[in-house]
């Protein structure tokens, strides 16, 4: 809903999506969704919508302050295209990854020194 209402309130120079910028914009800010969500998944008790918000929050403060940098440079400002793949990136990590996070588990072993990764396929 907020990816979508940030794409309404683009200006018509933000609209063409073929460029390169905005996917560079959407898949940075993946990869720091998914980290959030990892991170958050692992270390709190945090439920999975919240997480998800969080997560994709946390996702999009790099292109944030990015947007904000490139505010102040001359003949540039900020893009509200640029937000929308940043936010939309973000979202789209914390989600892949809470689907990942869901389906793995980890154990370790500290007097073996060892750890096992199991990745659940399907439940019988």
């Amino acid at each position: 809903m907020f990816v979508a209402l940030m794409l309404l309130c683009m200006s018509d120079s933000s609209h063409a999506f073929n460029e390169y910028d905005k996917v560079w914009h959407f898949s940075i800010s993946a990869v720091f969704g998914a980290a959030s969500e990892t991170y958050l998944h692992y270390n709190t008790k945090i439920e999975t919508p919240q997480r998800i918000v969080y997560s994709t929050f946390l996702g999009i403060i790099p292109g944030i302050f990015k947007e904000l940098y490139d505010d102040r440079q001359k003949d540039n400002q900020f893009d509200w295209g640029d937000m929308a793949a940043n936010t939309g990136g973000a979202l789209v990590g914390a989600l892949i990854s809470n689907y990942v996070n869901n389906k793995i588990e980890v154990r370790f072993d500290i007097k073996e020194k060892k750890a096992t990764v199991l990745y659940q396929i399907a439940k019988f």
